[in-house]
């Protein structure tokens, strides 16, 4: 069985309310973006939060001979045509 390097993308979503007081709609923005950046709501994102898309995608292969990493469209691993191992 080969082993497979597979790049997993997934694009992630959290929406939930605040409620925030301050003295105009601009800066209940403002303190709210600061709140996510200094992870005040890690609680709230953890909650609501839903994967709304996904992409795997293999590109690499690992050589069962070498151990070296080699592009899934190659025939054989290169390092091991390019640099045999001594038997």
């Amino acid at each position: 069985m080969n082993k497979y390097i597979v790049k997993v993308t997934l694009t992630q979503e959290s929406r939930f309310d605040v409620e925030i007081e301050a003295p105009d709609e601009e800066e209940a923005e403002s303190i709210a973006k600061n709140a996510v950046w200094e992870d005040d709501y890690a609680d709230d994102i953890r909650r609501t939060l839903e994967i709304t898309d996904e992409n795997y995608e293999s590109m690499w292969i690992v050589c069962d001979n070498c151990g070296e990493e080699y592009n899934i469209h190659e025939e054989e691993c290169p390092y091991c045509t390019e640099y045999p191992r001594d038997e």
